[in-house]
């Protein structure tokens, strides 16, 4: 049985979800929502079919990391979709969550290159910044007979504040944590969805390049900011120039500009001495 909480605000928002409103499967507990959408994107399963679980047994980030998905602590959602398969789709997953946490919640979200929700705010020592994540994306594709047949964007966001688990390598917070107060998820989750819903829109429409203009706002750190990633048995070092229309990140290093479709990149803003954060494996062409 869907929550009440969920279920009152999709009902309320039923005119700003569209499609998402009325395709919502609620699971108590599975091991990864995007696993059982991806097993329902094969069966055939409607375009804006969501999976809802309250925990994840064993949730993941990209190249399978965990993502730790305790009980009534966050929001852990699958979302399939059909007709959009654009390989900008992470980007444009990353620019409707971030909206809807800023539109729920008022909390500041940016969004780090290329799937992660985190927030800045001062270390203790006063002297640098601190990144802490609340939030990643993971997209996923479906294939039927060798093409796409739909795309899972697997949602997963920190909404309370929970103690992770000893030796828990990434800065975590949550939304509580940051607005200091209780924070609704209903009210987050309706917020999102309306955001998808409306970018979904904009991408069949032909806007595209809306969506990487306003992914650049929500991203400041891909510009500008010193990186580092290996490459083989490489450490290399760079500057970033933003993204392309694929939503490669361009890096200026060795006196040229690469493209980084993922990786193992440590941030390290000159200014604000960003702490690092590893999570990717590095891919150039």
């Amino acid at each position: 049985m869907i929550p009440a909480d969920i279920n009152q605000a999709l009902v309320a928002g039923a005119n700003r979800v569209g499609l998402f409103g009325d395709r919502l499967r609620f699971f108590s507990e599975v091991p990864s929502t995007n696993d059982v959408a991806m097993g329902l994107a094969a069966e055939g399963a409607e375009d804006g079919t969501i999976v809802l679980a309250e925990s994840q047994t064993n949730g993941r980030g990209r190249r399978g990391r965990e993502w730790f998905s305790p009980a009534v602590a966050g929001l852990y959602f699958s979302i399939i979709l059909r007709g959009v398969y654009s390989p900008t789709i992470t980007l444009m997953a990353g620019v409707a969550v971030t909206e809807g946490i800023r539109a729920a919640t008022g909390v500041p979200v940016l969004i780090k290159w290329p799937n992660d929700l985190v927030v800045e705010g001062p270390c203790s020592s006063g002297k640098k910044s601190k990144i802490s994540k609340i939030g990643g994306i993971l997209t996923e594709t479906c294939q039927v007979e060798g093409a796409a047949d739909a795309v899972v964007i697997g949602i997963g966001i920190n909404v309370t504040t929970t103690e992770y688990p000893t030796g828990f390598t990434v800065q975590a917070s949550s939304l509580e944590n940051e607005i200091g107060k209780k924070v609704e998820r209903a009210l987050v989750f309706i917020e999102v969805l309306a955001a998808m819903s409306e970018w979904r829109l904009k991408m069949l429409q032909g806007y595209e390049h809306a969506m990487l203009d306003r992914w650049s706002e929500l991203a400041p750190m891909s510009k500008e900011t010193q990186i580092q990633w290996v490459e083989g048995n490489e450490s290399r070092h760079g500057v970033t120039k933003g993204i392309d229309n694929e939503g490669a990140l361009l890096v200026f290093s060795n006196e040229k500009i690469e493209r980084l479709w993922a990786g193992d990149v440590e941030w390290r803003d000159s200014a604000a001495q960003l702490d690092s954060h590893k999570g990717y494996d590095v891919i150039r062409n």
